[in-house]
């Protein structure tokens, strides 16, 4: 993935990620060669801002899980899509304060 949405891409590969809240926060930056040899790693895709805009987690070389996040204009996440190992998918909308909407 070098683009997205029309935008080039920034990709980095991690050890992990903090919490489960969303945007989720990558942790343990590795190279791309470390992280293909490991059990589980995962992948962050940045836009030309530096915003996380989809985060890949692998495990056993599958796909476990992804998050593709939209922005509002002032920075803070509007929407993240979720999809799972088993193809299910998830939809968290917040309001311009970054806030969860119920």
């Amino acid at each position: 993935m070098g683009q997205c949405r029309g935008q080039k891409l920034s990709t980095y590969y991690y050890g992990g990620f903090t919490g489960y809240s969303q945007p989720l926060e990558p942790v343990e930056k590795l190279t791309k060669e470390k992280a293909l040899s490991q059990k589980s790693y995962c992948i962050g895709y940045y836009d030309t801002t530096g915003r996380l805009i989809r985060f890949e987690k692998y495990l056993n070389k599958k796909l476990f899980f992804s998050f593709d996040y939209i922005y509002y204009s002032n920075g803070k996440i509007k929407e993240s899509k979720g999809l799972n190992a088993d193809g299910k998918r998830s939809v968290l909308r917040f309001n311009p304060k970054g806030k969860l909407i119920k």
